[in-house]
């Protein structure tokens, strides 16, 4: 056990909110088992910019009532996502967008480990970027444009 692969994608709502939904998950879509010998917490953030936004910081901790040394499934998503531009998507496509995660695991009997887990992620809100998932609105295909040359403050 301790599935920590994580994944980060984006995709257009077209329709009547007409904005872009990004999402960031550890495990299966968010579902994470972690097996560690006496798991007692896991903190995890992520740090999400655009040169729109700007910033956007969250950090979440779920703590264990007891610890285990058996597999353990949290009871909530281990994720973060957010809506972007309500009616405006047209106002993002082209722009740089920056994602910085951990994920720390906090384990041990009477010596605490912590175990850190980094990620970080660039990309263009654009059709042919990597992490654009076009299966989550089915229809909606952003325009392919150029992406921003100059500096933002996600850089």
């Amino acid at each position: 056990m301790g599935y920590l692969e994580s994944k980060f994608e984006w995709a257009w709502n077209c329709g009547n909110k007409n904005d872009i939904d990004v999402y960031y998950s550890w495990g299966d879509n968010g579902t994470l088992t972690i097996q560690r010998s006496h798991l007692r917490k896991i903190i995890y953030s992520w740090r999400f910019c655009n040169s729109r936004d700007g910033w956007i910081e969250e950090t979440r901790t779920f703590e264990l009532t007891q610890p285990t040394s058996n597999p353990y499934t949290f009871p909530m998503k281990v994720a973060f996502g957010k809506n972007l531009g309500v009616n405006q998507a047209n106002n993002y496509w082209g722009r740089k967008y920056k994602v910085e995660t951990v994920l720390y695991i906090f384990s041990g009997l009477e010596e605490i480990i912590d175990e850190e887990y980094p990620n970080i992620i660039t990309g263009c809100f654009r059709r042919s970027d990597p992490n654009f998932n076009p299966e989550l609105q089915s229809g909606c295909n952003p325009p392919d444009l150029s992406c921003e040359t100059v500096s933002t403050i996600c850089d």
